[in-house]
């Protein structure tokens, strides 16, 4: 029998150079992955939760103006019972839209200072005609064109999903 020959294995710098280089570019490639991954789950969670407070500002306005439907109704209560559930549910509508600026920019605000102003204002009017003992007609009116104004938002900014739309 022949003797084995032993190959000697020695590192060579242009084996090992290479090699250093495609280890360093495919962990480099494995962490770019992983961080990406990680934006677009922290993007999608940024976005339901936009989704959600959005969802709950459109339920509050839309429930604002359901509340007036009654208004014109005979035998009821305005002062005891549609304009105290109309201010809570304005009430938490204008604390969410704050929220939502808050958290995601003038471009989501619903609720402009116009808009605010009016409905305040409407208000305003049902309380002085209910303690002057005066006719509501002129507080029915200019509620009646805010809850109208309210309602052109909840088409306009919204999707067929109820998903807030930026302006």
């Amino acid at each position: 029998m022949e003797p084995q020959k032993r190959v000697n294995l020695k590192l060579n710098p242009r084996v090992i150079l290479p090699c250093v280089a495609a280890l360093i570019a495919l962990v480099l490639i494995v962490l770019v992955c992983i961080f990406a991954a990680n934006a677009n789950s922290a993007r999608n969670e940024y976005a339901q939760a936009r989704d959600s407070v959005g969802e709950d500002l459109y339920t509050d306005l839309y429930m604002f103006a359901r509340s007036y439907d009654g208004v014109t109704l005979a035998g009821a209560d305005i002062q005891g019972d549609i304009l105290p559930l109309m201010r809570d549910y304005y009430t938490a509508a204008i604390a969410l839209d704050d929220a939502i600026v808050n958290a995601y920019g003038q471009r989501y605000q619903l609720l402009d200072a116009t808009t605010r102003e009016a409905v305040d204002e409407a208000f305003e009017a049902f309380d002085d005609a209910f303690a002057q003992g005066a006719s509501t007609t002129d507080a029915v009116s200019n509620m009646s064109a805010c809850v109208q104004s309210v309602e052109q938002l909840l088409t306009t900014r919204y999707d067929a999903a109820t998903r807030l739309q930026p302006t």
